[in-house]
């Protein structure tokens, strides 16, 4: 079986991007896969996957250049179907129209975000790509409800399944020296949060509730690992202004962009990974590499979290925006190691069970399987 997969790619710093990586390298054991992505014209081998990087950054009419691409490679390679990765914050509205010019080519789509009415301007040219899909993969149960309720897509064309983690790479037996030399962590007990920094990450919320115990977790640093998005540097300069106006400079350490290489050692130096965001569904790739990392976690009460995160059984969950509740939490692991321990051996235990990317892709395949079969 041929698979071609429509998405961001490495080197690109993009979630979508990573999440495809992962999956295809387990993929390749039952299947061929190939990439269409973006780029100047380069055709490359990553990892045994060949990646065709076509896709112009700046053509105007990008959906129907990206379906004549498509068209054109199916005609040299004869693929079985498209899978593409879909997320607003990845793709711009035009993007959407490909499928209206494909030539009998089945398509498949993984949701990587969920649009909301703030989105309006998204929404026809998203629906048209969920209702033209032979099967949606969803990342959440929540979304199963949101795409049948609101956008009438019928409920036996939707998959649901965990978003996965590389169970191998991220691991509680990673050394934490590489990263904790590189930033001057020492041994300091460190409370980590890791991602794209935006409003809508809550680092404010997390910086506001380590002021309220930084007193009495003396030797405890707050380490915020990750780059701004395009366009939400001003909140990354807030957070940075708030840590100045709460005197936490020697507290507070922010790393900007950690390479995938150092990323396994800077999951294990985090003695607490908190995932503080404010709202949404919200399924995390950086959640499930905590888990897998075997680490004590603090996350906000949402859907998507809900379905991995089981309060009080491995981690806490605290309300959207609870400055309080998540320093009560952040308190309350530091000074039990016990907890923490319990904690950190479930988390691992159910990655291990549910988010293996091993299981994913072969989960993945078999909705090939049931597709092309049609």
């Amino acid at each position: 079986m041929k698979v071609l997969f429509l998405t961001r790619f490495p080197p690109e710093r993009d979630g979508v991007g990573d999440y495809t990586y992962e999956l295809v390298s387990y993929l390749k054991k039952y299947c061929d896969v190939f990439v269409l992505t973006f780029g100047d014209g380069e055709e490359e081998l990553i990892n045994g996957i060949r990646v065709f990087r076509f896709i112009p950054q700046n053509s105007f009419f990008k959906g129907y250049v990206v379906s004549r691409l498509i068209n054109v490679l199916n005609e040299n390679f004869d693929f079985d179907l498209v899978h593409f990765q879909t997320a607003s914050f990845t793709f711009d509205r035009n993007f959407y129209l490909f499928p209206l010019f494909l030539k009998g080519l089945n398509f498949v789509t993984t949701l990587h975000e969920v649009l909301t009415l703030r989105q309006f301007h998204y929404l026809p040219f998203v629906i048209n790509v969920y209702r033209r899909s032979k099967r949606v993969i969803v990342l959440s149960l929540e979304e199963i409800r949101i795409l049948t309720e609101l956008f009438r897509v019928r409920s036996s064309n939707i998959v649901w399944m965990h978003h996965g983690a590389d169970v191998n790479v991220f691991n509680p037996n990673v050394s934490s020296r590489d990263f904790r030399e590189r930033y001057g962590l020492d041994d300091s007990f460190v409370i980590l949060a890791l991602g794209f920094i935006g409003p809508g990450k809550g680092y404010d919320v997390l910086i506001r509730s380590f002021k309220k115990v930084s007193g009495r977790m003396r030797d405890a640093k707050l380490v915020i690992a990750g780059m701004p998005r395009r366009g939400t540097e001003w909140y990354f300069n807030y957070l940075k202004a708030l840590v100045e106006w709460f005197g936490l400079r020697d507290r507070v350490v922010f790393t900007g962009y950690v390479d995938y290489e150092l990323l396994p050692s800077c999951f294990v130096s985090g003695d607490i990974f908190v995932l503080p965001y404010r709202g949404g569904v919200q399924k995390s790739g950086p959640l499930h590499r905590a888990m897998a990392s075997g680490r004590a976690i603090i996350a906000t009460d949402l859907p998507g979290v809900r379905e991995v995160i089981k309060h009080g059984f491995n981690g806490f969950l605290v309300g959207p925006n609870d400055v309080n509740g998540l320093a009560d939490a952040l308190l309350l692991l530091y000074n039990d190691d016990g907890l923490r321990r319990r904690f950190s051996v479930n988390a691992r235990l159910f990655a291990e069970k549910y988010l293996d990317w091993g299981k994913i892709a072969y989960k993945t395949f078999k909705v090939y399987e049931d597709v092309v079969g049609c």
